[in-house]
């Protein structure tokens, strides 16, 4: 009986890991799709707010920056909190950074989907050169 119910229990967390897998997977493949649409810039300027946005991808809140540059304010969507955390990458207010990407609309927002950023400190590299997010399943 026991075994019947630790059988059936392993094969739920199996289940539920495969479907969490494959939407990671649609959400990666999305924002690769948006980025290789969008026109590459390069944009430097200072961080005005730094926010979370819930995702639809299971990698929990993105962090987004509000970012001020020669032309303005620029929303720049960078990735997961958590991968920013994974490679001690801070980013404040006041910072004055860099950010390599792509302009898309996401989610109705236009902005920047960074694929390099930089600050003072490091470099944090967020996407393959096809937009492909690095915390997805197939960049591991």
């Amino acid at each position: 009986m026991k075994r019947k119910i630790f059988l059936a229990a392993l094969a739920v967390a199996v289940a539920a890991g495969s479907i969490a897998y494959a939407q990671n997977d649609r959400a990666a493949a999305r924002q690769e799709k948006m980025f290789q649409k969008g026109k590459h810039e390069t944009v430097r300027g200072e961080v005005t707010a730094v926010r979370t946005m819930e995702a639809r991808d299971q990698q929990g809140a993105h962090v987004v920056a509000t970012l001020t540059t020669d032309k303005g304010e620029l929303m720049v969507f960078l990735g997961p909190e958590q991968y920013l955390k994974d490679h001690q990458f801070e980013l404040h207010v006041h910072d004055h950074i860099t950010v390599d990407g792509s302009l898309v609309n996401l989610r109705g927002h236009e902005g920047l989907m960074a694929q390099t950023i930089h600050n003072d400190k490091s470099e944090l590299k967020l996407r393959d050169d096809s937009g492909k997010p690095l915390w997805s399943n197939k960049s591991k």
